[in-house]
């Protein structure tokens, strides 16, 4: 499971944050092209259970909010993100929006399509999944980072440290 972390570490760094913006707006490229293709240009999804678009639109717009989590978040997680306490609101929101579009624009104009609110709001879930999966990880990346800088300190530099400023005058 290690490895697979840090490959997965070592994938996203790969690509500065600003790479993100542009993977997100791939994204929603592909999201709006196959929300505007009618129902006879789609796959042939019979064989899987009723609802089960929910879960294909879930997928789909996590794909997205990743992509924008990514470009909010800088890679190293002791550091904030330049967007403060509203980090929330392009993770969460965007794909959100972008959802609204989808039904509400683009699948009503596509033949044979139909709109559906619940679609909508997964694609909204997938949003506030990533951005609290996103929260959970980055913190334990931060404690973990912290944990092994605490054990690599001398011994010196960590009494030091946990003694006050001035504690001794």
């Amino acid at each position: 499971m290690k490895f697979l972390v840090r490959l997965l570490d070592d994938l996203i760094a790969l690509f500065p944050r600003r790479a993100w913006w542009f993977f997100a707006l791939v994204c929603v490229g592909l999201i709006f092209f196959s929300g505007s293709r009618s129902s006879g240009d789609l796959p042939d999804f019979s064989y899987l259970p009723p609802h089960s678009d929910k879960f294909l639109h879930f997928v789909a717009y996590s794909g997205l909010a990743v992509c924008v989590f990514r470009a909010v978040f800088p890679l190293v997680a002791t550091r904030p993100s330049p967007w403060g306490k509203w980090a929330w609101m392009p993770v969460v929101l965007i794909p959100s929006f972008m959802g609204a579009i989808d039904e509400g624009i683009i699948q009503g104009m596509a033949y044979g399509r139909g709109q559906d609110v619940w679609d909508w709001v997964a694609d909204t879930l997938a949003g506030v999944t990533v951005f609290t999966a996103g929260v959970v990880w980055r913190e334990r990346v931060r404690r973990r980072d912290e944990a092994l800088r605490a054990a690599l300190r001398p011994k010196g530099a960590r009494r030091a440290a946990r003694t006050p400023a001035g504690a001794g005058r």
